[in-house]
């Protein structure tokens, strides 16, 4: 099955709420934080709740978009279950913390 190409809108920070609460690395967010300020973001992937939307992928970027103060994010609407949003999360947070401990650099940028 062939999936349509998904659209990327901005979406005010205001209408995003987590799935769950994850514990961020402090250095990490900071890390985030100044590669959003030089090079942007990715879309977030959110699922509608009610009048908000929840995030489903990205939390660490949420959370430094939020410190970086931030109005809008780029998000992909998907119309998914809580459950699948969870496991997105978990997978590609599982996955982040696997590859950061097998690179020896601090920034990831070294490796461009």
């Amino acid at each position: 099955m062939v999936r349509k190409p998904e659209k990327i809108e901005p979406l005010s920070i205001k209408k995003l709420v987590p799935l769950f609460k994850l514990n961020f690395d402090k250095d990490v967010i900071e890390r985030i934080k100044n590669s959003i300020s030089e090079i942007g973001h990715p879309p977030i992937l959110v699922r509608p709740k009610g009048n908000k939307f929840q995030l489903c992928s990205n939390p660490e970027i949420f959370e430094a978009l939020k410190l970086l103060g931030k109005d809008t994010i780029d998000v992909i609407v998907r119309d998914i279950t809580e459950q699948q949003g969870k496991e997105i999360i978990l997978a590609s947070y599982q996955t982040r913390r696997d590859i950061d401990s097998l690179l020896p650099v601090k920034n990831h940028r070294t490796m461009i």
